[in-house]
């Protein structure tokens, strides 16, 4: 797993996740915000979810919720 982890930034990780949740968000009834006034807030929704809910045991770290199938997971428990 080091080298997967090696090859990744958490930053990065975290805005993919916040760009895969827009669609979910501009395609609910009543959503008036543009996608780009959503993205800032996505991202920082992402990133407290990911430090006050994603507890990550050793020898796990907290980019692996980015693995299948827990980046299913995390996506559908917003």
């Amino acid at each position: 797993m080091n080298p997967y982890r090696s090859g990744l930034r958490l930053q990065a990780l975290v805005f993919d996740l916040a760009s895969d949740l827009i669609p979910i968000y501009v395609t609910q009834k009543g959503c008036v915000a543009p996608a780009d006034v959503l993205f800032p807030q996505l991202v920082k929704i992402t990133e407290r979810y990911l430090n006050e809910k994603v507890k990550p045991m050793p020898p796990t770290n907290i980019i692996d919720a980015f693995l299948s199938p827990y980046y299913r997971w995390v996506r559908l428990d917003y």
